[in-house]
């Protein structure tokens, strides 16, 4: 990655596809397809959960990292 000048940023996947990207309450683990928030109703596919989650953590942590660089996310 350093030849290519391509940061990494590790980031936690913890509860990725239980959290929900709309208000952030956890729910329940489930083998669905889909997931439904107990918090607001927001139903969505646990894979497009997972990456809304991941990217929006992975923007979280490459701000507190790189603050100045990264104002235009």
């Amino acid at each position: 990655c350093e030849r290519r000048a391509v940061t990494v940023i590790d980031v936690p996947a913890l509860d990725i596809s239980r959290e929900c990207p709309k208000c952030g309450t956890l729910g329940e683990n489930t083998s669905n397809l889909f997931v439904t928030c107990p918090g607001c109703g927001h139903t969505e596919d646990q894979d497009i959960n997972a990456a809304i989650i991941l990217l929006r953590r992975g923007k979280t942590a490459a701000r507190k990292a790189a603050p100045k660089t990264l104002e235009s996310w």
